[in-house]
């Protein structure tokens, strides 16, 4: 049971809206509207090149490695050429080809089983529904609007909104600021685990893994894994319903050591000592609820371990009894200097 929720965010394609089933369809009606049969009469072939082209771009494209013009110039253009269309019109083609994909695409009504019936079940327990996608701004409402689920949907953040793509953190900080939300109340449901699910957690959000095919290995990574969408509305209590007692002095006191125990397992890879003894902790705020907030800081501004040692401090203190969510903030003031170090720290790294 996933408690104290308060905004549910949905990746749209594959998630909600079936794009894996959609995208055949339309890729076949401009086969067939455009005779794409006179360069290459095995559908299948056509599809599988396509298909290997627009992933490599895509991937490109939420990496941040390239804009989406360059995605949607090429995507098409290099399945022509590969296809040996070699007319001198294979530029202006495959932008004819791009946009009537696209245009018919977005009016393709089918979502994945149980999405609709997940969705309305939430959102009429009062939590707030949104959508976070890597999509194009135009296109990803049409397809909410033909699916008829517009209406439920309270937000749809878009990559294009703020230029930034899923996996990075900036899109789920903007996310949260654009739906009034709070890391440790929000949680991703997503297909992908790089861009969703690994996105999302370095962001402090909790997550549940949409993995209808089994197709990973994930125990390790997500906060609940579903295999079909019908199973979500189990995972979350209604909000308000949390009836936790306040806990009392024994048990908070209990708590924190175990935190301070966890964050002594924590260690930058270039040391070897741990991060509370380095002092890189700064406040451990336990709330009654279980949820706590962890503010530290980092022995160097541009340190390349940073993400991973935020990941295990999230992780490790998550696993404490008690702990129901962890929140992990990097702070710079003070800034770190070997004066905070434990004395038994110093002595290790050999500066006493």
């Amino acid at each position: 049971m996933l408690h104290s929720v308060k905004t549910i965010f949905f990746d749209l394609d594959d998630t909600v809206w079936w794009f894996s089933h959609n995208s055949l369809l339309a890729l076949r009606h401009i086969y067939d509207k455009h005779h794409l049969s006179d360069i290459c009469h095995d559908y299948d072939r056509f599809f599988d090149v396509y298909h290997k082209h627009n992933s490599a771009l895509w991937k490109q494209y939420a990496q941040g490695e390239i804009k989406k013009d360059l995605l949607v110039a090429e995507r098409f253009r290099r399945t022509l050429d590969e296809l040996g269309s070699h007319d001198g019109n294979e530029t202006e083609r495959a932008a004819l080809l791009n946009e009537e994909y696209l245009a018919y695409l977005a009016t393709l009504p089918t979502l994945v089983d149980g999405a609709r019936e997940a969705i309305t079940e939430l959102r009429s327990r009062g939590f707030k529904i949104a959508v976070l996608s890597n999509g194009f701004a135009g296109v990803q409402q049409q397809k909410l609007r033909s699916a008829g689920v517009e209406q439920i949907i309270d937000h749809i953040v878009l990559s294009d909104d703020c230029g930034i793509t899923k996996p990075q953190r900036g899109l789920f900080d903007y996310a949260l600021k654009v739906t009034d939300s709070e890391p440790e109340n929000t949680v991703m449901v997503g297909d992908d685990y790089l861009t969703d699910i690994d996105g999302a957690k370095r962001a402090g959000w909790r997550t549940v893994f949409y993995n209808p095919n089994g197709k990973e290995d994930t125990l390790h990574c997500c906060d609940a894994i579903i295999t079909h969408m019908g199973q979500l509305p189990d995972l979350f209590e209604r909000p308000g319903e949390d009836k936790t007692p306040p806990m009392n002095a024994e048990q908070r006191l209990r708590i924190e050591e175990d935190i301070v125990k966890m964050l002594k397992t924590v260690f930058d890879p270039e040391l070897p000592v741990d991060i509370y003894s380095l002092g890189m902790v700064y406040k451990i705020d336990l709330q009654d609820d279980g949820k706590v907030n962890i503010d530290m800081t980092l022995t160097a501004p541009n340190c390349p371990a940073a993400d991973f040692i935020f990941e295990d401090v999230r992780q490790k203190v998550e696993s404490v009894d008690g702990v129901t969510a962890a929140n992990v903030n990097l702070v710079f003031e003070p800034e770190w200097d070997i004066r905070m170090m434990t004395d038994e720290a110093r002595l290790e790294l050999g500066m006493m």
